[in-house]
């Protein structure tokens, strides 16, 4: 029994001992589970650690990248004036790294030779400028600068050193700002520089990129343009934008408007001409007033002016030099008695300096009545009212030359009167006077010049009385003859100012009044007596060249040796109408340092007397003489930069050099004047483009040993002259980023906008 006992309290017993056996096991294994589960979230998690830091690293660098595109941005704003003075840079003042303490960034080359033409100006010297391209650290530059950053990055800043944990950045700008867009340019045969298609791309090396183009509708980026031609890039750009219709005044010290006078002149506002008149350097109002009237003469279609009583622009002759010649012939018929006879011939001398494109035209001096009253003697010779021979012909003269002055001799027409006067009486001397009321000149039925009054006195007197059958005469005399100094300001002929009196006559030719006073330097004329006026509206703004104001006085668009001023319509007027087109693409900045695209501006350009000219010349063997005397003007001294198109006027190097006008044809002054008539459109100053390159780099920590000052830039940590607090050597950069941008500026105001931006990988261009 006790063996039952026992056997069976054992059992139970060894029962117990298995159950604890596996809750062991099972503990084990559920332990095991746990921790199968628990190191595989620990691996995930450091995995997602790790990825989590990436992301944050990736994205701290991807979002301080915008903090060096800032200091680009502020860096241009600083340094770039009326036009960058530097083809490439980077960031000076608080952002220049000591070179002898920090780590030059990885290869650049491929990626700034994909994103830069290969122009001699920027490539090459951005490619020179990577020599010097360091990391810079954002939070510890020097100077009352490093508080501006540190709010723009959104960190508070108390005045002490921060040294978190942050990324490094570097910067390198390229100016891109005088380059052709290849989506405008040489789309057309060039003509008068009315529109940047003109613009000629022949003699461009990379001139065939604009063809292997054409087709394309549009262009993002230089890689892509580089790509569409198939071949390298040196003298254009994807991208332009140049602002119209407004220029800068100096003395406002702002932006103005400029005056529109493209289209029908109904469309003109006056005051907006007479203000933009004054703005050129042209203040007198009365001179004002008379460039305003001839303007609008200049594009009507008609001949007539607008007012008889003032100079006009119409291409017509105009009355210039008046003589009348006398016959006084005495016969005594009895010892008391004499038959006097006076035979009278009028003399009236046309000038027609204009160079008009028709071949003839009739012209009819009209005053239907003349009348002559006796002075002495009083008795026996009665008042003489007469019709005047009032048909007369004149052909406008047929331009053959353009060089020998006077280029346009006048025309002398004859109008005799009809019937010698006779009377008897015993006189040895005549006086009488002569008038000819409402004095006319009419082509067809427009009246193109005329005098309201034209009186004169006039002596005629014989040697002496003949003997009993004899005659006695005074033949051919020249009894008066006065001469206008200017036909365009002649419709007072009692104006001593405008009509003179003279003993010389000249005919068919500049008479001396003329003569004297343009070889007056004082005076300020024209250098010669050509006119031009077109009939049509204006083509281009510098065809404002063409209007007179003063005697031989045209707008001047140039300076000339011994006269350096000129006005600057060039700017003040324009041809856009700004309600419709705010800004253009295409345009040249004349301040450009690269040479072959002024060459492009000027390059097939016509010089001639006026638009559409028989036998203009073209520009094209010689065409790099006048894009070598602008960027001397530039470059020789430095900051001479043109800030208004209109400062071309005043390039001495080109306007003053008689040996290389003749070289391109520009012997006189309207030749002379073409080379900006005809090229001034395709120029705008305002434009700055930059393609700018920017790098950041996550740095995780500064090791323990790091020390700023030590290790760093000169200057203690904060101060003002301090370029920034160096990275060290060793220091971790992870989460590189590179992106590049086109960045627009206007050079007037300063304004900006970021036209392209581009994430680029590193190992694009590797």
């Amino acid at each position: 029994m006790r063996e039952t006992d026992t056997l069976c309290a054992g059992t139970a017993g060894g029962r117990a001992e298995r159950r604890r056996g596996v809750a062991l096991i099972l503990t084990l294994g559920l332990l095991f589970i746990v921790l199968v589960i628990a190191f595989g979230f620990a691996i995930s998690m450091h995995i997602e650690r790790g990825a989590a830091t990436a992301h944050y690293q990736a994205t701290w660098a991807r979002q301080a990248i915008f903090q060096p595109m800032s200091i680009a941005q502020r860096e241009i704003q600083h340094h770039a004036g009326i036009y960058p003075d530097w083809a490439a840079r980077k960031p000076h003042g608080p952002f220049e790294s000591n070179k002898g303490e920090t780590q030059k960034i990885r290869d650049m080359v491929p990626l700034v030779t994909n994103y830069l033409p290969a122009a001699a100006g920027i490539r090459p010297v951005a490619l020179t400028k990577l020599n010097d391209l360091y990391w810079y650290n954002l939070f510890h530059i020097g100077g009352a600068f490093r508080e501006e950053l540190l709010n723009q990055a959104g960190i508070w800043y108390d005045g002490n050193p921060v040294y978190v944990e942050d990324a490094v950045c570097a910067t390198l700008l390229a100016n891109c700002s005088g380059l052709l867009d290849i989506h405008v340019v040489g789309r057309t045969n060039r003509l008068h520089g009315t529109s940047p298609a003109e613009i000629q791309v022949t003699p461009l090396r990379d001139g065939g990129a604009v063809s292997a183009t054409r087709n394309i509708t549009y262009m993002e980026s230089f890689p892509e343009l580089r790509k569409r031609a198939g071949r390298d890039i040196t003298n254009f750009f994807h991208y332009s934008h140049f602002p119209v219709g407004e220029y800068w005044s100096d003395k406002k010290g702002a932006i103005d408007g400029a005056a529109y006078v493209g289209g029908d002149p109904a469309t003109w506002k006056n005051d907006s001409i007479l203000a933009s008149l004054d703005a050129a350097g042209i203040h007198d109002i009365a001179q004002q007033g008379i460039i305003l009237t001839n303007m609008m003469d200049y594009v009507d279609a008609d001949f007539e002016p607008r007012n008889l009583n003032a100079p006009s622009q119409e291409p017509v002759p105009g009355f210039n030099e008046i003589s009348v010649k006398s016959s006084y012939t005495c016969e005594r018929t009895s010892p008391t008695q004499c038959l006097y006879t006076l035979s009278l011939e009028l003399h009236v001398e046309l000038f027609s300096g204009y160079l008009e494109p028709s071949a003839s035209a009739a012209y009819t001096i009209l005053s239907p009545r003349y009348s002559l009253t006796p002075r002495v003697p009083n008795a026996g010779f009665a008042n003489q009212n007469r019709n005047l021979n009032q048909a007369v012909n004149l052909r406008s003269p047929v331009i053959t030359n353009i060089v020998v002055t006077p280029l346009f001799p006048p025309q002398t027409v004859t109008a005799t009167f009809l019937d010698p006067m006779q009377w008897s009486n015993t006189c040895q001397s005549l006086v009488y006077d002569i008038n000819f009321p409402n004095f006319r000149l009419a082509k067809g039925s427009d009246q193109v010049d005329r005098f309201a009054s034209f009186a004169w006195t006039i002596t005629n007197a014989l040697p002496r009385l003949p003997a009993l059958g004899e005659t006695v005469t005074n033949a051919n005399v020249w009894a008066r003859t006065i001469e206008c100094l200017d036909p365009r300001f002649n419709w007072d002929i009692n104006n001593t100012a405008q009509w003179r009196g003279t003993s010389v006559r000249t005919p068919n030719s500049n008479n001396t009044w003329t003569v004297e006073y343009m070889a007056n330097p004082a005076n300020e004329t024209d250098p010669d007596t050509q006119m031009y006026s077109a009939n049509a509206r204006f083509r281009t703004v510098g065809e404002l060249a063409y209007i007179v104001y003063a005697p031989w006085q045209t707008i001047r668009i140039c300076s000339q040796p011994g006269r350096t001023a000129y006005h600057s319509v060039l700017d003040t007027f324009t041809l856009y109408n700004t309600n419709v087109t705010k800004a253009v693409r295409g345009l040249i900045n004349p301040n450009t340092e690269v040479s072959a695209v002024l060459d492009a501006a000027f390059y097939d350009m016509p010089i001639g007397p006026y638009p559409g000219a028989t036998g203009e010349r073209r520009i094209t063997v010689d065409v790099s003489l006048l894009a070598d005397a602008i960027q001397k003007h530039v470059y020789v001294s430095p900051g001479a930069y043109f800030r208004n198109v209109s400062d071309l006027g005043g390039v001495t190097n080109l306007f003053h050099d008689t040996n290389l006008l003749a070289q391109v044809g520009a012997t006189n002054e309207f030749l002379r004047e073409s080379i900006l008539r005809n090229s001034a459109g395709l120029f705008n100053t305002r434009q700055q483009l930059y393609t700018i390159f920017l790098v950041s780099s996550y740095v995780p920590e500064f090791p323990d040993d790091f020390d700023p000052v030590s290790k760093g830039a000169p200057g203690a940590p904060g101060s003002v002259d301090s370029p920034g607090i160096a990275v060290d050597q060793d220091a971790v950069r992870v989460s590189e980023r590179r992106a590049v941008i086109v960045f627009w500026r206007d050079a007037w105001t300063g304004d900006s906008f970021t036209r392209f931006f581009k994430w680029v990988d590193p190992s694009d261009f590797e």
